[in-house]
């Protein structure tokens, strides 16, 4: 026969005994081997949003700022490579940054 004093008794004595803890406990290791084992793709090219954050500028002063040219993809989506981010990041580091004009010059030669 069913008894609610009963069942209530019998969850205070799980509780106290710490079998729901180990339990929560148990079920949250799995947890946390799941979230571990997800692969995260990396990607090479970024979105104008995605390459701003990349390098830590506001979205805003990011076309200002960075050096980097755009690729074009054949959908007319302008991507930015990481690569030449990290060429262009890396010449601020140095301090051998080339000023528009003196680039423009030795495009023209």
């Amino acid at each position: 026969m069913y008894s609610a004093a009963a069942e209530a008794d019998a969850v205070g004595g799980m509780v106290r005994s710490g079998c729901i803890r180990n339990f929560l406990t148990g079920i949250w290791s799995i947890m946390t081997i799941a979230t571990l084992n997800l692969k995260v793709l990396p990607r090479r090219m970024l979105l104008a949003k995605e390459a701003a954050e990349y390098c830590g500028i506001p979205v805003k002063r990011f076309p200002i700022e960075c050096g980097v040219v755009p690729v074009v993809m054949p959908s007319g989506t302008k991507l930015y490579d990481m690569r030449d981010l990290d060429a262009w990041i890396d010449t601020l580091k140095s301090g051998d940054q080339t000023g528009d004009d003196e680039l423009i010059r030795k495009l023209r030669g």
